[in-house]
């Protein structure tokens, strides 16, 4: 937990006007992340703790865009690229 919240602390200083949102934790078989911006909360993937911190990191920022966001737009993936550039190499990461 401890983990998670330093990096969702350093996370959030990417962006302005984020709502005030609760950080879930929970093994999950199929995400990393979800995020619920009508009921404010972003719940990360346990597993995510082991893998390195930058994918970790890569997954908060992904989540807290959809605070402005809600779908995988154009938009939302420039959203992403703003406070993570190396975002596809990330999301490549994830994957193997």
């Amino acid at each position: 937990r401890r983990i998670f919240e330093a990096e969702v602390a350093i996370a959030k200083k990417c962006f302005q006007n984020l709502p005030e949102f609760t950080v879930k934790y929970q093994k999950m078989s199929t995400r990393w992340g979800v995020c619920s911006p009508s009921k404010k909360w972003i719940k990360l993937n346990t597993e995510l703790l082991k893998k390195d911190v930058s994918l970790l990191d890569y997954v908060i920022i992904h989540e807290l865009c959809h605070f402005f966001e809600g779908n995988h737009s154009k938009r939302f993936w420039h959203l992403v690229s703003l406070a993570y550039p190396n975002y596809k190499e990330a999301r490549k990461a994830l994957k193997e």
